[in-house]
C-alpha cells in the first residue's frame, strides 16, 4: 500500500458527493433522460474520483493503475467470481426465503430496464457503464483514501461497505458488499483495475443476460414467476444454494492461486505440501457449507 496516507475528511467528500450523485442526481437524470441517464449520473461518479484525486494532488496512475492484463489472472478473476457468487447464495437465499416481498422488490427496477431494452443496448447500460465507472468511484478514487493503512484491508472493506449500501437496497446489502470484498481484494492484489473491473462486468452480465432470455416468455407466465418469487423460495431451495456454495472456498483458492501465480508462495503449484492448513481449513468451510444444505434439504423435505 502506498505509504503516502490521506486526511480523512478526504474520503468522507467523497462519500457525501456519491450520495449526492446516486440517491439524488441519478433520479433526476434517469426522469428527464431516461436510460440514457445511467450513464450521465455513473459518469458522474468517475469524474468526482479523478477530481479529488487530482485536487489533493494525488498520483492519478496509483489511485487508478492499468496494466496489460494476463490470461492467468483473467482465468483467476473468472474463477473468484464464480466461487464468490455461490457463497453470496447463502446469505442471498436465506432472505429470499425470509423476506421474500423486499428480495423481489430491490430486484424490479433492474428486470424492468433490462427486459425492456434491446440486448446490446441492455449490455452497455446495466454491464458496462457500472464496471467502468463504479469501480473508478468505489475501488479507485475511495479505495485510494486508505491506501495509508499497512494492511489493504480497510480500503478493501470500507469501500465494500460503502459500495453496498449505495446500492440503495438494505436487503442486498451484505451479499452486494461481498462482491465489493472480493472486488478490493483482487485490486489490493493486482494492483491492476482490469480485474475488478472484469469482475464487475460478468457479475451484472448474467442476471442481464438471463433477463433478456425471459423476456420472450408469455406475460402469464412471467406474472406467474413474479407471484412466485413475490411469496418467497421454499427452505429445499435454500439448501440447494448451501450444497451449491460449498464448492466457493475451492474456486477463490484456485482463483486466488492465478492471480498470484509465480510469486513468492504461489510458485510451487496449486496444492503445495506449505498450503497443508489453509487447504484443511478449505475442507472444513466446505463441508459445513455441505452438511448444513443437506440438514436444511430433510428439514425441507417435511415443510
Amino acid at each position: 500500500m502506498n505509504k503516502k496516507t490521506w486526511k480523512p475528511y478526504a474520503a468522507i467528500v467523497l462519500i457525501l458527493l456519491y450520495g449526492v450523485d446516486i440517491f439524488w442526481l441519478s433520479g433526476f437524470c434517469v426522469h428527464y433522460f431516461g436510460e440514457w441517464g445511467i450513464p450521465m449520473y455513473e459518469g458522474l461518479l468517475a469524474v468526482l474520483a479523478l477530481g479529488i484525486v487530482v485536487l489533493f494532488r494525488e498520483d492519478v496512475k496509483r489511485a487508478f493503475p492499468f496494466h496489460r492484463p494476463t490470461i492467468a489472472k483473467t482465468v483467476g478473476t473468472l474463477l473468484m467470481w464464480i466461487g464468490t457468487l455461490l457463497i453470496t447464495m447463502i446469505p442471498t437465499s436465506i432472505l429470499l426465503y425470509v423476506f421474500p416481498e423486499q428480495m423481489s422488490g430491490a430486484t424490479e427496477s433492474v428486470s424492468e430496464l433490462s427486459g425492456g431494452l434491446p440486448f446490446g443496448l441492455a449490455f452497455l447500460l446495466i454491464c458496462v457503464t457500472p464496471a467502468i465507472f463504479e469501480e473508478i468511484a468505489f475501488r479507485g478514487g475511495l479505495f485510494s483514501c486508505f491506501r495509508g493503512f499497512r494492511s489493504p484491508w480497510p480500503a478493501i472493506l470500507i469501500s465494500a461497505a460503502v459500495f453496498g449500501a449505495f446500492h440503495g437496497s438494505f436487503w442486498r446489502f451484505v451479499p452486494t458488499a461481498m462482491l465489493g470484498i472480493a472486488m478490493g481484494y483482487l485490486l489490493a492484489e493486482t494492483d491492476n483495475m482490469f480485474y475488478n473491473m472484469f469482475f464487475h462486468l460478468i457479475n451484472n452480465a448474467l442476471p442481464t443476460l438471463l433477463l433478456q432470455l425471459t423476456s420472450s416468455v408469455a406475460s402469464e407466465q412471467m406474472k406467474s414467476a413474479e407471484a412466485m418469487a413475490s411469496t418467497g423460495i421454499l427452505l429445499v431451495t435454500v439448501a440447494v444454494y448451501f450444497i451449491y456454495a460449498s464448492a466457493g472456498p475451492f474456486l477463490l483458492y484456485a482463483g486466488n492461486y492465478l492471480i498470484h501465480k509465480g510469486q513468492p508462495g504461489y510458485d510451487r503449484g496449486l496444492l503445495p505440501r506449505e498450503k497443508k492448513k489453509t487447504l484443511l481449513g478449505l475442507v472444513l468451510v466446505s463441508s459445513v457449507f455441505l452438511g448444513l444444505g443437506i440438514l436444511l434439504f430433510g428439514i425441507g423435505m417435511f415443510e
